[in-house]
């Protein structure tokens, strides 16, 4: 992690702008090791109801090849939006990269390939994309 590689916990507090809704994880290994992290609530997100139809269509005909899926919230919003869109059964050819078997938990039973990150940060999930077509 680049606070602990760069700064380290003698430092003055830390701010942590975040959203209302958050895994606090991270900020319990930085208060661990000694780091005074004060977490101020930034932003809330709200879930979308449904997707997009432009969404819905590129889901259904295949024109998706992959879903990028960094917390547990965001993997039942999907799921729930999969359902309400009527897509159950429909995401064989869909891959869908989640941030850790925590996160998968909602989605594992979508017909769609699931690949979680080897470690729970973006690098990881980030190196387990195919390498672009050109």
């Amino acid at each position: 992690h680049l606070l602990m590689r760069d700064i380290g916990p003698q430092v003055r507090p830390v701010l942590h702008p975040a959203a209302r809704d958050r895994s606090e994880t991270f900020l319990k290994e930085l208060r661990c090791k000694g780091y005074d992290i004060r977490t101020s609530e930034a932003y809330r997100a709200e879930l979308a109801s449904a997707f997009d139809p432009e969404v819905r269509e590129a889901l259904h005909s295949g024109a998706i090849d992959a879903v990028l899926i960094y917390s547990r919230r965001t993997a039942e919003a999907f799921r729930q939006a999969v359902e309400r869109a009527g897509l159950i059964g429909e995401l064989a050819e869909l891959t869908l990269y989640v941030l850790s078997t925590r996160v998968a938990e909602p989605i594992l039973d979508l017909d769609a390939n699931i690949v979680v990150a080897d470690r729970p940060d973006e690098d990881s999930l980030l190196s387990r994309l195919p390498a672009a077509k050109g």
